[in-house]
């Protein structure tokens, strides 16, 4: 234990133990970054990304249930379990009216470590919604390691892998999830804006839907909702990157 004369610390002891503490912390950041540099071979997993969900319609009256498949260049280079709020807003709106969607944020942990745990990727699926009920000082407690985020700035979407990329998307196809519409989010399939490297997938999606209608909320009240999805980021190949450029 490290006592200080009349109780009181010196200057220079206090900006050695400053200079520690950076110290540590830059090299926690560092180890945390290598260790999202070199994603894990999920493909040997022979797991592949869920798309079937409840049937969606759109403005046209086209309807589906499940979000197209990653393209065949792409690898599936991290999955992720988000956990996060989407915010929602009754301003301008009726009681009887549904809020809309203001803004979303959410933190991304690698999942990748917690295949060998489970017989089966159902049984992965089915540990999502649990995820939802831990609070954010358990989850940074845990075992799992935050690989990056997502958030909503100046009408992006972005995420950000740290140390590996950062890019904004914009959703391309979304279905309804298929156990609970009213509660939980869609699922959607994202790409990435400026090279269409990244396909990314939220599914399996627990909480985060819209509440039912404004009701007495004050018009003037963001509503945040939490919820827990599964991330699947798939990435298109080195090789057919160059065969591209070959060709071009």
């Amino acid at each position: 234990m490290i006592r200080f004369r009349h109780g009181t610390p010196s200057l220079i002891l206090l900006i050695v133990l400053g200079l520690l503490l950076e110290f540590a912390v830059a090299r926690r950041q560092k180890s945390r970054a290598a260790n999202t540099i070199e994603p894990l071979p999920l493909a040997l997993s022979g797991w592949t990304v869920p798309r079937e969900g409840a049937e969606t319609c759109n403005d046209n009256n086209q309807c589906t249930n499940t979000l197209p498949g990653p393209p065949i260049s792409s690898n599936l280079e991290y999955l992720a379990i988000g956990r996060g709020t989407i915010t929602y807003s009754c301003a301008g709106r009726s009681g009887t009216q549904q809020p809309l969607y203001v803004t979303q944020n959410a933190f991304l942990y690698d999942a990748s470590p917690l295949i060998p745990q489970f017989s089966s990727e159902e049984q992965f699926h089915s540990y999502v919604p649990r995820f939802l009920d831990y609070d954010y000082t358990s989850i940074d407690n845990s075992s799992l390691m935050c690989i990056g985020d997502l958030q909503r700035k100046e009408g992006l979407t972005i995420f950000d892998i740290y140390m590996v990329d950062a890019f904004s998307v914009k959703v391309k196809e979304v279905v309804n999830s298929p156990d609970n519409i009213q509660f939980d989010l869609q699922w959607a399939h994202s790409r990435d804006d400026d090279d269409e490297e990244w396909d990314i997938y939220r599914v399996e999606t627990a909480g985060g839907g819209p509440p039912y209608n404004c009701g007495d909320q004050i018009i003037s009240d963001e509503i945040p909702v939490e919820y827990a999805a599964e991330y699947w980021f798939y990435h298109k190949s080195t090789a057919f990157q160059e065969a591209t450029l070959r060709i071009s």
